[in-house]
C-alpha cells in the first residue's frame, strides 16, 4: 500500500442498450436479474440504456444481446465493464448475428493474459467489428461510416471505459437530444 495515493475502485456490470416502449428491465430477457437497476440514458427514438450491477443473477452478456433483440425485434447491446478499465461489448442484429468487440484493447489485453489469452482471441479486430456496427446500425435504421466506429475501438479510455462506451454508442447513430446549453 502507498500512502498519500487514493485507490479508486471502478465499475463492474453491464450496459444494456435496446429500443423499447416498454423500460428495459421490465422484459422477459431480464426478468431473472435481481441486482440495482438504473436507466441512465434515454436517447431518441426509442432507445434505452440502463447500467446493472455484476451479480449472480445477471444473465450472460452475449445471450442477454441475442434475447434482447429477440424480444424487441430490434438490434441489442450489451456492454460488460471491468472496473472501469476497458469493455466487452456483445451484440446482436438481424444481418450481423452474434458478434463482439473490446474498448480499450490494451487494457483488455492485459486482463486477457491474466488467463493466458490474448485480446486478438476472444474479439474481431478494431476493422472488423467496426464493419460489423455499421451492419448493426443499418438494421437499426442508420447509416454511419466504418472510420469513426474504428477510430473509438482503437481509443485508450480516459479516464473510464463507460465513457468510450457511450461515444461507441453514439458513432452507431443512436440519436441524443441536443444539448440545451450550446
Amino acid at each position: 500500500m502507498s500512502y498519500g495515493k487514493i485507490a479508486l475502485m471502478g465499475f463492474w456490470g453491464v450496459f444494456v442498450v435496446a429500443r423499447t416502449e416498454a423500460p428495459l428491465i421490465r422484459l422477459d430477457a431480464l426478468k431473472s436479474y435481481d441486482g440495482r437497476p438504473h436507466e441512465c440514458a434515454r436517447p431518441l427514438d426509442g432507445w434505452q440504456i440502463w447500467q446493472l450491477d455484476a451479480v449472480e443473477s445477471l444473465p450472460d452478456p452475449p445471450d442477454l444481446a441475442v434475447n434482447l433483440a429477440h424480444e424487441t425485434g430490434g438490434p441489442a447491446l450489451v456492454g460488460f465493464v471491468f472496473d472501469s478499465d476497458c469493455m466487452g461489448v456483445d451484440a446482436y442484429s438481424r444481418s450481423t448475428g452474434s458478434w463482439a468487440t473490446c474498448l480499450d484493447r490494451q487494457n483488455m489485453d492485459a486482463y486477457y493474459r491474466l488467463d493466458g489469452l490474448a485480446v486478438d482471441d476472444c474479439y474481431l479486430s478494431c476493422e472488423k467489428s467496426a464493419e460489423e456496427a455499421v451492419k448493426w446500425a443499418a438494421d437499426a435504421g442508420y447509416r454511419v461510416p466504418a472510420e469513426p466506429i474504428a477510430e473509438v475501438l482503437r481509443s485508450r479510455s480516459d479516464p473510464f471505459a463507460e465513457d468510450l462506451f457511450f461515444e461507441f454508442v453514439q458513432r452507431l447513430g443512436i440519436p441524443y437530444p441536443a444539448d440545451e446549453s450550446e
